[in-house]
């Protein structure tokens, strides 16, 4: 089972856009072995199978340090093919693949996530775009329950609802699909 939310902010004397993606599943496990789930390298290949835009997800870094574990993912996704319609006349300026890191921290006493997404883009570019996010497990009768959390802020004038249609679909579909790979594993 699982519950979408999508919700964002514009305010017409700023030019942000903040949009809010939350998603729900309950998994028939115990909250230690989803957190082991979440954390194992056949997880993240489940990921790369089934989210069609990415084609790698490299753990760069895992460093455990008392009751924290820190992660950094690198992703890969090819832009061939992947740029939306409304997009296509930017199609010949992309490069092949697109790069980010997501950068986190486990804290296993409160089986919470929380991370930073950055895109490996110019560093003059970082200030238009920030998403940050979150997953907390918790443990309820039959299982565990898994919320997700992403939040994305763009500040591009003029651009923010393009960047948002562009965005929103396939931020939402790689929520869904991190949720359906642990009901899988644990069914």
């Amino acid at each position: 089972m699982f519950e979408l939310k999508l919700e964002h902010t514009n305010r017409a004397h700023d030019i942000e856009l903040n949009v809010v993606i939350t998603h729900d599943t309950a998994a028939a496990a115990a909250p230690k072995d989803v957190l082991e789930h979440m954390l194992g390298r056949a997880f993240l290949d489940e990921l790369v199978r089934t989210i069609d835009v990415v084609s790698s997800i490299e753990e760069t870094s895992l460093e455990a340090s008392g009751d924290r574990i820190e992660r950094v993912l690198r992703y890969t996704a090819p832009t061939a093919g992947k740029i939306p319609s409304f997009l296509k006349k930017y199609e010949s300026k992309a490069p092949s693949h697109v790069y980010w890191e997501e950068r986190g921290t486990w804290d296993l006493t409160t089986l919470r996530y929380t991370y930073a997404i950055v895109a490996e883009v110019p560093e003059n570019w970082q200030r238009y775009y920030a998403a940050r996010g979150s997953v907390a497990i918790e443990g309820v009768p039959g299982g565990s329950a898994v919320h997700a959390t992403l939040n994305y802020d763009v500040n591009v004038f003029g651009l923010k609802r393009i960047i948002e249609r562009a965005l929103s679909p396939e931020v939402t579909r790689i929520l869904e699909l991190q949720g359906e790979a642990t009901l899988r594993h644990f069914r």
